[in-house]
């Protein structure tokens, strides 16, 4: 109702900002997706979904947004890891595509979602095309979804 709040010592932090991923500690999944979002600076939201050992559910396991990791992974997640198909959608005036996310040698590990604002009158093929050249860049790297979890050093 008619409260006063007051704080002393307050501290604000930018959870979206790669940045705020502490880097010790940091493991390889989050490492790759940090080194993307630096390269690319239109992305405004990379996320790898993954299995992680000793679990069942497929989750968020590495985020340039950190609020976001350790979700567990949406259907339409899901649905790009069994069909193989990027699964493109509108967010605010975004593309928000999944697509499966492969290891070097072409096996689906799990998927990977790219949002980023669209460029003049893209469409969402043309989307589609941008975002598996997104992907490429990260699982080129990916010797092994275990070596997903290991620390990036």
């Amino acid at each position: 109702a008619d409260s006063v709040i007051y704080f002393d010592n307050l501290t604000v932090e930018d959870l979206g900002s790669a940045g705020s991923s502490s880097l010790q500690g940091r493991i390889m999944a989050q490492k790759l997706v940090d080194d993307l979002v630096a390269r690319h600076p239109d992305l405004v939201r990379v996320g790898l979904h993954l299995t992680p050992p000793n679990r069942t559910d497929n989750m968020i396991v590495a985020c340039n947004v950190a609020s976001r990791i350790g979700r567990k992974s949406d259907p339409e997640d899901l649905k790009a890891m069994q069909t193989s198909k990027p699964v493109v959608l509108k967010e605010g005036g975004n593309f928000d595509i999944t697509l499966p996310l492969h290891t070097a040698s072409g096996k689906v590990i799990g998927a990977i979602g790219l949002t980023f604002k669209p460029q003049s009158n893209e469409q969402e093929s043309a989307a589609a095309g941008r975002a598996k050249k997104l992907a490429a860049e990260v699982e080129k790297q990916i010797r092994s979804e275990a070596e997903l979890f290991e620390s990036a050093g």
